[in-house]
Order: structure tokens, then C-alpha cells, then sequence
């Protein structure tokens, strides 16, 4: 089998030489915005229908809540087996 093959013609490509021409362009319109990803973004406030119009003295009280680490829907009765006893253990 030879390594070195000469290249084959296409057909149907034309003659050599033969160039067509371009068509003109047609008029482009102008285009959209380009958003650059370090503009700083439109922030619109919309404000509910429900929303309750308060006083100033409603604004101004203070409502204290207190947060506690007691997860409620934990369990209260933990058992593990203790493989050193071998049965199962509840925890506190």
C-alpha cells in the first residue's frame, strides 16, 4: 500500500480562478445593549397591597425574641447498641 497519495480534485467546485461576487450588505440594525457583568443592578422596591401602613410609634416598639439551640422534633429516647455489652443501650 503507498503512503504517499497525490490529492484528488473535488467536483463540482467551479473553475480556478472564478470568483463570485459578495452581495452587498444590507443595513444592520443597531444593537442591543451589551450588559457588562460588573454593572451594578436596577434594585426596584415594590411594596404589597396587603401592607399594613404602621405609626412611627408602631415602627419605633421594640419586639424581643429569644433563640434557643432546643430542637423540639429531636427525639427524647436515643438507643445505640454497645458492642462491648452486646444490646442495645438508651441514652440520656
Amino acid at each position: 500500500m503507498p503512503l504517499n497519495k497525490k490529492p484528488t480534485a473535488i467536483k463540482g467546485k467551479g473553475k480556478k480562478g472564478h470568483h463570485t461576487p459578495d452581495p452587498e450588505p444590507e443595513e444592520e440594525e443597531a444593537p442591543a445593549p451589551v450588559h457588562d457583568a460588573f454593572d451594578q443592578p436596577n434594585r426596584e422596591v415594590v411594596v404589597p397591597k396587603e401592607q399594613l401602613n404602621l405609626t412611627e410609634e408602631q415602627l419605633d416598639e421594640e419586639i424581643t425574641k429569644m433563640l434557643t439551640a432546643n430542637n423540639p422534633g429531636a427525639p427524647t429516647n436515643v438507643a445505640r447498641y454497645n458492642f462491648k455489652e452486646r444490646k442495645y443501650k438508651f441514652e440520656p
